[in-house]
């Protein structure tokens, strides 16, 4: 989602975002969602926004990050599309 890509504009900083499977707002979400709890998770994503961001700035930049994105009306559509029961046939 175009989305996430204005919020992270260097070419730098999405490679380091897709060298962890985050390509998109909806996989940052899911990401989160699912390993927010594991430490090996957050030390790829500390490393994902770059040197000087620690695992608890990191967490925090996360969350809000996935709040505001609960806001954006397009994701709506996104997320049921991504939910679909089709998709995985």
């Amino acid at each position: 989602s175009d989305v996430f890509r204005l919020r992270q504009p260097q070419r730098e900083a999405k490679a380091r975002f897709q060298a962890i499977g985050v390509r998109t707002a909806t996989d940052l979400e899911n990401a989160w969602a699912e390993l927010k709890g594991d430490d090996a998770f957050r030390t790829s994503l500390a490393g994902a926004f770059g040197s000087g961001i620690d695992e608890k700035a990191a967490a925090a930049r996360t969350e809000a990050l996935v709040a505001s994105l609960k806001g954006e009306v397009n994701l709506h559509h996104v997320r049921a599309f991504k939910n679909a029961d089709w998709l995985d046939s």
